[in-house]
C-alpha cells in the first residue's frame, strides 16, 4: 500500500540487482547479453507491450471515473504492470494451446489464494529480514526445481518442501500478528480499492491475452497459406473465407497448421463456399480428435479387469500397457547412453533413475531388470494390471534392441528365450 515501495518490494528490486550483477560479472554472460537484449527490443515483443500498456490505461482510466481507482494505487498498479507484462505475451501463446485456458485464469483471479496473496502485502517486515527471506524462498524454490527434474534428490524433496512450508506458515503467523497491531492505522477504503484491483486487472487483460493470441495465431496460418502448401498457394479470396469461416475460435485457428490434410483440402478450395466445406470438415475432425482421450478413458475404465484380446489382437485391458512401453522405451534409451560412454550397460541404472513417474507408473512400479554381469547385454520387463508382460533389452552394444510380449515373464534374456523379438516387435501392444 502507499505510493512509494515498501521494504518487501525493496527487497525483490535488491535480490533482481544481485542477480543481475553477479551474473553479469561472469564474461561468457556478458557475450550474451546483447542477443536477448535485441530480441526484448524486436518488434514482437514492443508492439505487445505497447499495446497492452493502452489497454491498461483505458481500463484504468475507466475504473477512475467510476471511483474504482485513484492516485494511491499507482505504484500498484506499475507494479503489478512490469512483473506481469511478459508473462502476459507469453499467456497468450499457452491459450492458444490450452483448452479452458480462460475459464482457469478466471478462477485463478479470484482464488482464495489471491486475497491471502494481498492481505501477505499489508503487513511487510524490517527490509534486512525481508531481504534475507526472499533470498531464503528463492534458494528453496530452485532446489525444488532440481529436485523435481533429477531423481537422485527425491529423497531431499520432502524436506525442502517442509523447511519451505514451515517458512511460509511463520511469515503468515507473524504478517496476522504485525496486522492485528496496526489495522486500526489502515485506510479502509483504500484497502478495499486495493484488494479490488488485484482481482479486476488480471481479469480485464484477460481479453487482451485472447485478442493477442487471435492475432498471432492467424498470422502463422495465413502465412502458412501464402507459402505454398503441397504446391498449393492459396489466393487472397480464399484466406479472406477462412478468416470470415473460423471466426474467432483461437483454439480452431491455432491447430488448424498442424492439420496438413485440412490446410491441403482449404488452400485449394476456389469458392467462399468450398472454403465453408473444408472448415466444417476440418471442425469435425478436431471435434473427434479432441473426444480422443476421453474415449480412450472410458475404455480404460470399461475394459479395466477383463480378460482376452480384441479383434486387433491388442489386450481388453489396457491398463498401464501405454505407460510401461514408454517405461521400458525410455529405460533402453538410459542404457543406451551410458554404454556409449563407459563401453558397458550399468547394473545399477535403476538406482540412478529411482523410478517412473513422469511415464505414468506407480513409485512401486516393480520393473524387473537384468543386467549381465559384466554389462556386455541386459533386458528388463514388467507384468501389467492385465497379466501381459512387456520386456526390452539388448545382447549386444547399441543399437542392437530385442522386444518381449507374453503371459509369461521371459525365461532368459534375448537369444535365449525364442519369444524375443530383435528390432521390432509383432505384439499389437508392442505396436500401439
Amino acid at each position: 500500500m502507499g505510493a512509494s515501495l515498501n521494504s518487501r518490494e525493496w527487497a525483490v528490486v535488491t535480490l533482481i540487482v544481485l542477480i543481475a550483477a553477479v551474473a553479469l560479472a561472469n564474461p561468457k554472460v556478458r557475450e550474451q547479453m546483447p542477443r536477448p537484449l535485441r530480441q526484448l527490443a524486436s518488434r514482437a515483443i514492443v508492439l505487445p507491450l505497447l499495446a497492452l500498456s493502452c489497454w491498461v490505461v483505458l481500463w484504468v482510466a475507466g475504473a477512475y471515473r467510476l471511483g474504482l481507482w485513484n492516485w494511491g494505487l499507482l505504484k500498484d498498479t506499475v507494479v503489478w504492470c512490469l512483473a506481469s507484462a511478459l508473462a502476459t505475451i507469453f499467456a497468450a501463446l499457452k491459450a492458444a494451446k490450452t483448452d479452458g485456458y480462460f475459464r482457469q485464469a478466471a478462477k485463478q483471479a479470484v482464488a482464495a489464494a489471491v486475497f491471502l496473496q494481498y492481505a501477505m502485502s499489508l503487513y511487510t517486515f524490517n527490509y534486512f529480514v525481508e531481504l534475507l527471506l526472499q533470498i531464503q524462498l528463492l534458494l528453496m524454490s530452485v532446489m525444488l526445481a532440481v529436485a523435481e527434474r533429477d531423481p537422485k534428490f527425491q529423497s531431499a524433496r520432502r524436506l525442502i518442501q517442509g523447511v519451505y512450508t514451515l517458512v511460509v506458515v511463520l511469515v503468515l503467523v507473524f504478517t496476522v500478528r504485525g496486522l492485528a497491531r496496526t489495522w486500526r492505522g489502515l485506510d479502509a477504503h483504500q484497502v478495499t480499492l486495493g484488494l479490488a484491483l488485484s482481482v479486476w486487472l488480471p481479469l480485464v487483460v484477460l481479453p487482451f491475452v485472447w485478442a493477442f493470441g487471435l492475432v498471432m495465431s492467424y498470422e502463422v496460418l495465413l502465412k502458412g497459406m501464402r507459402e505454398p502448401v503441397f504446391g498449393l498457394n492459396a489466393p487472397t479470396r480464399t484466406r479472406i473465407a477462412l478468416i470470415a469461416a473460423l471466426g474467432v475460435d483461437l483454439r480452431a485457428v491455432n491447430d488448424l497448421p498442424s492439420s496438413q490434410a485440412d490446410m491441403r483440402s482449404i488452400s485449394s478450395a476456389g469458392t467462399w463456399r468450398e472454403v465453408r466445406e473444408a472448415v466444417r470438415v476440418y471442425g469435425r475432425r478436431r471435434e473427434r480428435r479432441s473426444a480422443e482421450p476421453a474415449l480412450a478413458a472410458h475404455r480404460l475404465a470399461r475394459f479395466a479387469g477383463v480378460k482376452g484380446v480384441d479383434n486387433e489382437g491388442r489386450q481388453r485391458d489396457q491398463r498401464e500397457i501405454a505407460e510401461t512401453r514408454a517405461a521400458l522405451e525410455w529405460l533402453a534409451t538410459c542404457h543406451m547412453g551410458h554404454y556409449r560412454n563407459r563401453g558397458a550397460y550399468r547394473s545399477d541404472l535403476m538406482d540412478v533413475l529411482g523410478n517412473f513417474d513422469r511415464q505414468g507408473l506407480p513409485h512401486d512400479h516393480r520393473m524387473e531388470v537384468v543386467v549381465a554381469r559384466r554389462g556386455a547385454s541386459w533386458y528388463a520387463w514388467r507384468r501389467t494390471p492385465s497379466g501381459l508382460v512387456l520386456g526390452i533389452g539388448a545382447a549386444s552394444g547399441p543399437p542392437d534392441q530385442w522386444f518381449y510380449a507374453g503371459m509369461d515373464p521371459p525365461a532368459g534374456p534375448p537369444t535365449r528365450d525364442p519369444r524375443w523379438e530383435q528390432w521390432t516387435s509383432e505384439s499389437p501392444d508392442w505396436r500401439a
